[in-house]
C-alpha cells in the first residue's frame, strides 16, 4: 500500500480493510466500525482532510463529556478560498434531528466523533439501506435517535473539498431527485415504525432544499424534469426558511443558474442548510 511505503513507521498504528469488490459507502463504513477496536469513530473522504489537531481536540472533547456523539464545524473548501460551515445542533437531540432534515444543520458522518458502540447499534439497519443519497441524514437521524447525550466542539477541524469536479457531490442532476425520494421513504418508513410523526412537515422541506440545491448548479438546459418534482412538498415553501432567490428558482420557469457567480451560489445556497 502507498501510504505504509511512504510512511513505514506507521505499520503499529494502521490496519488496512479491503473488500473484494466495491460494496459502496454505507457498507465501506460499517466493515470499518466493526473491524475498529477503539471507543470512538472518525469518518473521513477520501479526497478531503482534517486539521492538524483535530483528534487531539476531539479526544479531549470526548475525555472531558463522554458524550456518544461530539459535532464539530468544518470548513467548504474550494481551491482558494474556504467557507466556514458551523452547526447548530440544537438543545435536544429531536432539535437536532429536526436540524439536519430541514438541512439547517450539516448531517454529515465526518462532522462527527461517534462512539464505536452506538454506531454498530445502526449497523443492521444501514446494511439493509438501498439509497445512494441520503445515506448521511439517514446514518445521523439514526444515532441522534438512540443518545441524547450529544456534544459540540465550535471549531472547523475538517475540509470538504470542492474542487474533485469527479466526486460524487458534484455528479448530480434528476436521477439525485429519484435518490431523494428514495431516501424520504426510508426515514419516514422509519419514523413511522417508531411512531414519530413530528418530522413530517420537515421531511417536506428537505425535499424542497434538495430540489434548490440541484435548481442552482445545474445548467440551465438540464432543468427539465426537475422542476416538476415533488409538487407535494410546495404547499411548505413559506414554511420552509428557503430565502427569496431560492422561492424564485423554485417558482419561476425562467430561472436560469449559469451566470451566477460561485459566490452568490454559495450565499443562496448555504441560507438554506
Amino acid at each position: 500500500h502507498a501510504f505504509l511505503a511512504e510512511h513505514p513507521q506507521k505499520h503499529e498504528q494502521v490496519r488496512i480493510v479491503e473488500h473484494e469488490q466495491n460494496k459502496g459507502l454505507i457498507r465501506t463504513r460499517c466493515t470499518g466500525a466493526q473491524a475498529a477496536s477503539g471507543d470512538y469513530l472518525l469518518f473521513i473522504d477520501s479526497d478531503d482532510y482534517l486539521e492538524a489537531d483535530a483528534a487531539e481536540v476531539l479526544a479531549a472533547k470526548a475525555e472531558e463529556t463522554q458524550a456518544d456523539l461530539i459535532v464539530f464545524d468544518f470548513w467548504i473548501q474550494f481551491l482558494h478560498k474556504a467557507y466556514p460551515n458551523p452547526h447548530k445542533i440544537g438543545e435536544n437531540s429531536e432539535a437536532y434531528i429536526r436540524s439536519m432534515i430541514r438541512r439547517e444543520c450539516s448531517p454529515t458522518m465526518y462532522s462527527k466523533l461517534i462512539r464505536r458502540d452506538l454506531y454498530l447499534q445502526i449497523v443492521p439497519e444501514l446494511m439493509q439501506l438501498r439509497i445512494q443519497f441520503g445515506e448521511d441524514v439517514y446514518a445521523s437521524v439514526l444515532l441522534a435517535s438512540r443518545t441524547s447525550h450529544i456534544a459540540q466542539v465550535n471549531r472547523c477541524l475538517y475540509h470538504y473539498v470542492q474542487y474533485n469536479y469527479g466526486s460524487i457531490c458534484h455528479n448530480t442532476g434528476a436521477h439525485t431527485l429519484d435518490e431523494a425520494a428514495k431516501f424520504v421513504e426510508a426515514i419516514g418508513e422509519y419514523f413511522h415504525q417508531s411512531g414519530r410523526t413530528e418530522f413530517d412537515e420537515d421531511l417536506q422541506v428537505y425535499k424542497l432544499k434538495v430540489k434548490l440545491d440541484i435548481l442552482l448548479v445545474r445548467k440551465s438546459f438540464c432543468l427539465k424534469g426537475i422542476r416538476s418534482r415533488f409538487p407535494e412538498a410546495m404547499p411548505y415553501l413559506d414554511k420552509s426558511g428557503i430565502g427569496r432567490l431560492g422561492k424564485i428558482a423554485l417558482k419561476s420557469a425562467f430561472w436560469k443558474p449559469d451566470l451566477l457567480s460561485i459566490g452568490t451560489l454559495y450565499t443562496i445556497f448555504f441560507a438554506v442548510k
